[in-house]
């Protein structure tokens, strides 16, 4: 699932959901398709601040951007510093569809026919 500052849906049921059941969440794009860092490290800074169960999956075809991604990992981020970026882009101000019709939309984890948690919480696998 895409997680970015520009895509926080997930947070409300996916990621609480994935961390009471243990799973690791395996976010993309986290640089949302685009402080002494640039601000593709910036972004992937943030998602990775969001727990040590997240594992990200920046898309790249160059070397460069590549070696620019791994410069994330040494990104320290204070509560404060994640609270302004957060405060800088509100949930509320993203709009629009992150994909062109034809294509990624109809994968998205909203769309996918998924039995709800209540369905399957609680029962024991063999």
């Amino acid at each position: 699932m895409e997680w970015s500052l520009w895509t926080w849906d997930l947070e409300e049921d996916i990621l609480p959901t994935c961390r009471e059941l243990g799973i690791a969440l395996v976010p993309y794009s986290p640089l949302g398709r685009g402080k002494g860092c640039t601000l593709n490290q910036l972004a992937l800074a943030w998602v990775l601040h969001n727990g040590n169960d997240v594992v990200l999956i920046p898309r790249t075809t160059k070397k460069v951007n590549l070696q620019s991604n791994i410069g994330a990992v040494a990104i320290s981020l204070s509560k404060e510093e994640i609270k302004d970026i957060e405060g800088a882009v509100t949930v509320s101000e993203v709009a629009g569809d992150r994909y062109h019709e034809d294509i990624g939309l109809k994968e998205s984890w909203r769309y996918s026919k998924t039995p709800p948690l209540s369905s399957w919480k609680g029962s024991k696998v063999a």
